[in-house]
């Protein structure tokens, strides 16, 4: 597309109604970016919650196993 050409489609009734309701063309794809930019927050967040758990839960269960051990021996006394 050459400048001329590219200077009369500007001044062309399509293109001035696509500027001005720009918005409404494009609503769905904004939204949609707006909805995969919360759910990757969300993903993140629960990422990290789940690595949380996953040690607390590592760190009982060392708890428990210390327990069971200290168990064993006094039994045998």
């Amino acid at each position: 597309m050459n400048n001329a050409s590219f200077k009369q489609h500007i001044k062309s009734r399509t293109h001035k109604d696509f500027i001005e309701n720009y918005k409404k063309y494009y609503k769905e794809v904004d939204e949609a970016q707006d909805t995969i930019k919360q759910l990757r927050t969300e993903l993140e967040l629960l990422k990290r919650k789940n690595t949380s758990l996953k040690n607390q839960n590592m760190k009982l269960l060392e708890i428990i196993e210390d327990m069971n051990d200290e168990d064993n021996f006094e039994d045998c006394l």
